[in-house]
């Protein structure tokens, strides 16, 4: 009578250990990080209504898929295959099917005085899941840092090694940016012309420097208002006959 319940014990346990052993390899399986081999940097949306500050939505996206670029593990799809999908309305599997990707990166960007406003979310698409979402709120002179430490999280969240070195500003890319600020904050058409260029000037020798893409989002809506004045103060009344 003692074997059999000593036995009926040992059987009850041994059934216990292999379900742990099963629930326990479920659990690992069902909890492992699914690593993302492709993804594709949508084009980011501009939220601020201002045509014009869609130079700055395309210059943050232009950066993330330079900077994401780098990893090796990770295969990006290029800008110009990208932002193909500007304003397109399509299932994001639809989407990340075309691009044979594993991962869609979608966000969106705005420009307020000063500060800079941008959020970002990685999706995976088999079975649309958030691999993670983010937001920044920072100023404008930020961005450059906003955009790598977005960086870091995708890289996180798609789980590749990413060494990203702080990047490095030209001071004299700095210093146009700063003058065409400080022309575009004055009254006159002269002025807003002159900040124009200095942003102009800025992106030609660091294409990759989104505050100047911002500065000229901000300025260049000014500047047909100034055409259209100079055009009306040029019409001379007609001489009465």
């Amino acid at each position: 009578m003692d074997f059999s319940r000593q036995r009926a014990a040992w059987t009850i346990a041994l059934a216990g250990l292999a379900l742990g052993v099963v629930l326990l390899a479920i659990v690992a399986r069902t909890e492992r990080p699914v690593r993302i081999r492709s993804l594709a940097v949508l084009p980011f949306a501009n939220l601020s209504g201002d045509p014009e500050q869609d130079s700055l939505a395309d210059g943050v996206t232009t950066q993330l898929i330079a900077t994401l670029s780098k990893i090796k593990e990770l295969r990006v799809i290029a800008p110009a295959s990208a932002m193909q999908y500007r304003k397109v309305r399509k299932p994001l599997p639809a989407i990340a099917k075309e691009l044979n990707v594993d991962a869609l990166v979608i966000g969106s960007v705005m420009r307020t005085g000063a500060r800079v406003r941008m959020s970002v979310r990685v999706v995976q698409v088999d079975g649309e899941k958030q691999l993670w979402l983010g937001s920044f709120d920072r100023d404008v002179r930020d961005l450059p840092a906003v955009e790598d430490e977005a960086v870091r999280k995708i890289a996180e969240a798609s789980h590749v090694s990413l060494i990203l070195n702080p990047r490095q500003v030209n001071p004299e890319v700095n210093q146009l940016y700063w003058k065409g600020e400080f022309n575009r904050n004055q009254d006159g058409e002269e002025p807003v012309r002159r900040g124009i260029q200095y942003f102009e000037q800025a992106i030609q020798k660091d294409p990759g420097y989104s505050p100047a893409y911002a500065g000229m989002a901000l300025a260049m809506p000014a500047w047909p208002t100034f055409m259209r004045r100079r055009a009306t103060s040029c019409q001379k009344p007609r001489p009465p006959r």
